[in-house]
């Protein structure tokens, strides 16, 4: 607790002490309007980080993670300046009586419409955002074969992917060194696939319906729940109005492969678009090239539907999306025709049904400057009937998620506060074989988030609290910090500390396991997993051979106050608490401490 109580002493210290500098550099007369603009590409995607500045002057600002920007007005007509990585600095004439700023990165050059030659990065590191993000783009993730979200990281230095066996064929990243378990993975910032649906969450995830994803390393906002461990990977979906109205990909491998991924899209007016996306894959092919009897790969049906409905003015946006997941996996021995008994032989069968419905709603008229709320909502149900040989693992997870979010500037856009609250509620019915794993949890939580950005200084900070209760763990608080400064615009040093907690899924998260017929035991009543993560970033930026290219240097440490650990090698000893039958002494256990 004494790390916990340092930290928040030094953010409340922190944020005073940064709103003592500005009160005093600001004037007391009333604050002048402000100028609101975006800042995108062709494809329609925001660009974050930009840099915008008045010419001439040291009045300059960012573009947040929506692409948007706020400045005082100039009393005369002035030029705006834009500068992002990869591209030329251009120029913008704006008026005094011009208060909105749409810019658009290609096409013939008019007023408020730039054209830029240059290319931005397909991976790159934000050298202005404080918290240590990588952006990994759509054209990125095409040159990898990939035909789910396991697949797009091929190509990615942050994260590793591995298969955790060859019996559930499930595959999990790695970051920072520690298990996928210990990063959150956010669907459109809404966490996603928690519980029973983590074994098989990236490859619910086709790569042709990604348009983008970034990869935050350790601590990192406080605004998606107290999970996030070793940090955060976000994942956006393509939109109908960015991708094709109609497109098609087949994808097929000796190895009796296949999958297809049929898009289509339509913008019925200029506010609103619906999209459905469809995926289905198989694999048939049952082969034994060693000779052991074992199939060496599983056999596989999947079919895995989103439909996608927005509506944008504005002032407002709103998004529907309902997405269906059946999936279905075969393993295990190869048993001959004539094979009078079927139990004699060891064999594998999963199988998944997840409905998925979420959405999103934000209004941003409000008349205070880079003000906005936003609500975030997700209801699920999944399904999980797995056999492994004379095991039978069953479950059920119902989960309702909210998250209601405000935002707004203080004084200036330099200083920005973020305040929110939300709800977690799962409620699952669990078994393997006899045993009742079933549980409710709830938990509620709210969070305060400081944001401060001046890029004339160089220096920015993220820092903030959320404070949850949880219903069989009680009361937590989470601080998270992140630092940066800039020595020049290409070179630049972070610094990060944070706590997370989070409620470990014994079954579900090792899923493998129970594929070895192993006996499992949990011996004690678990507690919260619960760790700190300090890191320290340094990046530079810099051209070679006419390429943009970066050095990203990485030290990051994470210390476990509690830690579930799963052994085995162990077995268990008697125990007059535990009554162990003493025809079980001699059997393999898996211990959860």
């Amino acid at each position: 607790m004494q790390p916990m109580k340092t930290l928040i002493k030094f953010i409340i210290l922190f944020i005073f002490s940064i709103n003592v500098l500005s009160a005093q550099n600001t004037n007391s007369s009333k604050s002048p309007s402000l100028l609101y603009g975006n800042v995108f590409n062709q494809d329609g995607e925001n660009l974050i980080g930009a840099t915008i500045v008045w010419d001439g002057t040291t009045i300059a600002t960012v573009t947040d993670l929506n692409g948007d920007f706020w400045l005082p007005k100039m009393d005369t007509t002035a030029f705006l300046e834009i500068s992002y990585v990869g591209y030329d600095a251009v120029y913008i004439e704006m008026f005094p009586h011009e208060d909105t700023a749409f810019i658009k990165i290609e096409g013939v050059t008019e007023l408020q419409t730039i054209e830029v030659a240059g290319q931005r990065s397909d991976v790159f590191t934000s050298t202005l955002d404080p918290i240590n993000m990588e952006n990994i783009s759509a054209c990125e993730l095409k040159k990898a074969a990939c035909c789910n979200l396991a697949e797009s990281f091929e190509t990615s230095g942050s994260v590793d992917v591995m298969k955790a066996d060859a019996v559930t064929s499930t595959t999990e990243i790695l970051m920072l060194g520690l298990r996928g378990i210990y990063s959150q993975l956010l669907i459109e910032k809404r966490p996603a696939y928690t519980g029973l649906g983590y074994p098989f969450a990236l490859e619910n995830i086709p790569g042709t319906w990604v348009s983008g994803i970034q990869v935050s390393k350790g601590a990192s906002t406080v605004q998606n729940g107290p999970q996030s461990i070793t940090g955060q990977i976000n994942i956006e979906l393509v939109k109908p109005w960015q991708d094709k109205p109609l497109f098609v990909n087949l994808f097929g491998s000796t190895t009796e492969r296949g999958e297809a991924n049929l898009h289509w899209n339509k913008n019925w007016t200029e506010k609103m678009s619906t999209g459905v996306i469809l995926h289905g894959s198989t694999t048939r092919g049952e082969f034994d090239k060693n000779g052991d009897t074992f199939l060496d790969q599983q056999t596989k049906q999947s079919l895995n539907g989103l439909f996608r409905s927005f509506y944008r003015t504005d002032n407002f946006s709103t998004q529907l999306n309902l997405q269906v997941i059946n999936d279905e996996r075969e393993g295990g021995q190869i048993m001959p025709q004539n094979q009078p008994d079927p139990a004699t032989y060891y064999r594998s069968k999963l199988q998944n049904k997840r409905v998925d419905l979420f959405g999103k709603f934000g209004y941003f008229g409000f008349d205070r400057p880079a003000t906005s709320i936003g609500f975030i909502y997700n209801a699920s149900w999944q399904d999980m009937d797995n056999v492994f040989g004379q095991n039978i693992h069953t479950g059920d997870q119902k989960r309702l998620y909210a998250n209601l979010l405000f935002s707004t500037c203080l004084a200036t856009t330099t200083h920005t506060l973020n305040l929110g609250t939300s709800i977690e509620y799962d409620d699952y019915d669990e078994f393997l074989n006899m045993a009742d794993f079933s549980r409710k949890e709830v938990m509620p939580g709210a969070y305060a988030e400081y944001v401060y950005n001046s890029p004339g200084s160089g220096f920015g900070v993220i820092a903030g609290v959320r404070a949850d209760h949880h219903n069989n763990f009680g009361t937590f608080a989470t601080p998270r910090v992140n630092v940066k400064y800039n020595f020049t615009e290409n070179s630049i040093v972070r610094l990060s500390a944070g706590r997370g907690v989070r409620s470990a899924q014994v079954l579900a998260e090792n899923l493998p396991i129970l594929a070895t017929n192993t006996e499992v035991e949990v011996l004690e009543k678990l507690k919260m997993e619960d760790a700190w993560n300090l890191g320290l970033n340094f990046t530079q930026s810099f051209n070679l051979f006419g390429r943009s290219a970066s050095f990203v240097a990485d030290l990051y440490r994470t210390d476990f106050n509690n830690q579930i650990i799963v052994d085995m090698e162990s077995q268990l000893t008697p125990n007059a608490d535990l009554q162990p039958r003493r025809e079980e002494l001699c059997k393999q256990h898996v211990v959860a401490r």
